[in-house]
């Protein structure tokens, strides 16, 4: 659909030189929207026509004026043209640059990404996390690769993306790299942000994302028994590095920590409770909720074993998430576990193992977690065989003792 375009020329009455005469300027005006530009004209308000736009008189400034208006008119619908036919939006800002020969740089899409990158990477350790900063150079990458591998361009402008390039950049992550369905709704939403900031900064009017529905990710989250658990605590393990891994797998296991809030854990997070036992207070990395974690034995002899390991006061060595995936490997091929085992799982264990399968309501449960929201805690609430078992037979004994039937 065509915008509605405007062109009037006015005299500004109020302002008057000392020679009598008011600046000619124009109104360019495109569906309501409006910019003016100065013409370079001036005459006296006797001599101006309101009504026709035109300078009165048959004199030859009079002439020339009214010939630099219409040829500004013409260009200015030359202009109009060539934007709607070329970027399929027009504004009428751009085309009072064009008029005034201030075309500018066209925005493109990987170049505000890179912007975007450098701007998330100055907010690190401020607002943001490095692996936030990370997902952010991840999502730049793969829109790279995709622009100049896959499609063979340098990069491409704002103007120029279409719905088709999203369905085509989504079949790419799908397919040709094989991303799964969460990490390419990550990989999306990145996108998702440069094409919203592009319609903020008004590089573009129409959303390309309009119509657009990513694969639904069936929310998976796999935990270890407490018969795996067991073993994994007591399998020996002689390598020194997998073994450090493996005290902080399971210092997890009971306590729900993350990696993250793991590594930065401190002697001023461990506060004695009312009850005369000891729990961890702190602040999630991710949700900046509090968290209160009250300890059992476990996790209490390996805070002993590893108190003055960490640096700067903290407890554990600060280990990176690909390095413990790597750990992860290697221990669970010595305990010999049929299932691949991440760090993650640890946080997933204790939720599921340690916690619902033994009675706790999942009220508690997500304040120990630090979650912001019950809808968070939900996805551990996984029913396992051990727990449908366990509730079965105590109705089964209610039943017996109580004689109901």
């Amino acid at each position: 659909m065509r915008s509605t375009f405007k062109l009037l020329f006015y005299l500004n009455r109020g302002k008057v030189k000392k020679n009598g005469c008011s600046p000619i300027l124009g109104r360019i005006t495109i569906d309501g929207n409006q910019t003016q530009f100065s013409t370079g004209l001036e005459v006296t308000s006797e001599k101006w026509d309101a009504g026709k736009s035109l300078i009165l008189g048959r004199s030859d400034e009079a002439k020339l004026g009214n010939e630099k208006m219409k040829q500004l008119r013409k260009e200015a619908e030359r202009h109009y043209a060539k934007l709607l036919d070329r970027d399929g939006y027009v504004t009428a800002e751009r085309i009072k640059n064009e008029l005034l020969g201030i075309t500018g740089q066209i925005p493109t899409l990987l170049s505000e990404a890179q912007s975007l990158c450098e701007d998330m990477r100055e907010r690190v350790g401020k607002t943001h996390t490095l692996s936030t900063y990370k997902g952010y150079v991840c999502g730049y990458n793969n829109l790279k690769e995709f622009i100049c591998e896959k499609q063979g361009f340098e990069d491409v402008a704002f103007t120029t993306l279409e719905y088709d390039f999203i369905e085509d950049y989504d079949f790419f992550l799908r397919v040709d790299k094989k991303q799964k369905p969460n990490t390419v709704k990550g990989l999306m939403i990145f996108l998702r942000k440069l094409v919203r900031t592009a319609v903020q900064k008004r590089y573009i009017y129409r959303d390309p994302f309009a119509g657009y529905e990513p694969q639904k990710a069936v929310s998976e989250r796999k935990w270890l028994t407490l018969e795996e658990i067991g073993r994994i605590m007591a399998t020996p393990i002689r390598w020194e590095r997998a073994n450090y891994i493996r005290h902080m797998f399971v210092f997890c296991c009971f306590t729900g920590l993350s990696r993250a809030d793991l590594v930065k854990l401190t002697p001023e997070n461990i506060v004695a409770n009312e009850r005369g036992g000891k729990e961890i207070r702190i602040l999630r990395e991710k949700t900046e909720v509090e968290a209160i974690i009250p300890l059992t034995e476990i996790p209490l002899q390996i805070l002993e074993l590893y108190k003055d390991d960490g640096m700067n006061g903290r407890y554990f060595r600060n280990i990176e998430k690909c390095t413990a995936s790597i750990f992860c490997k290697t221990i669970a091929e010595a305990v010999g576990l049929d299932k691949p085992l991440t760090f993650h799982q640890a946080r997933h264990s204790f939720s599921t193992s340690i916690c619902l399968n033994n009675g706790m309501p999942i009220e508690t449960l997500s304040k120990i977690l630090g979650h912001r929201s019950i809808s968070s805690t939900q996805i551990y609430a996984k029913i396992t065989h051990q727990k449908v078992a366990g509730d079965m037979n105590v109705l089964a004994e209610k039943i017996e003792t109580e004689n109901l039937f």
